[in-house]
């Protein structure tokens, strides 16, 4: 098992955590200000997340290339981390642009639970 696939259900789930919170005032139709915080938070987790991934030291079994699972864990965080900075961009923006960003926040949440379910199914294996 690499680093990445290593990583602590804990943190995962404190990242899903705040995905959700941002996920659940977009299908409401509310402001980003609402959520605002959650977002900045869940920037904050996923960049430190991300930080201590690339710092892990690689186990003495691997080739020093990520495996299936390390790729999508690190594409679930890369796509819910983009989806916090359009939601944060969100508070600032009004009619068409509101809606083509609330819409790519949905989006990349989306395929971000998608590279999630794909890391889990990879390090079942």
């Amino acid at each position: 098992m690499t680093a990445c696939a290593g990583a602590p259900d804990g943190e995962i789930d404190a990242v899903l955590a705040l995905v959700e919170r941002v996920e659940s005032s977009l299908a409401r139709g509310r402001r980003a200000g609402s959520e605002r915080p959650a977002a900045d938070e869940l920037v904050a987790r996923v960049t430190r997340m991300l930080g201590a991934l690339r710092d892990a030291p690689e186990p003495p079994d691997t080739t020093g290339r990520h495996t299936e699972a390390d790729a999508e864990l690190l594409a679930a965080l890369h796509v819910f981390r983009n989806a916090a900075f359009a939601f944060r961009r969100m508070a600032d923006a009004t009619g068409r642009r509101e809606a083509a960003l609330a819409s790519a926040c949905l989006g990349m949440i989306q395929q971000g639970h998608d590279h999630l379910d794909r890391f889990r199914r990879a390090s079942d294996t």
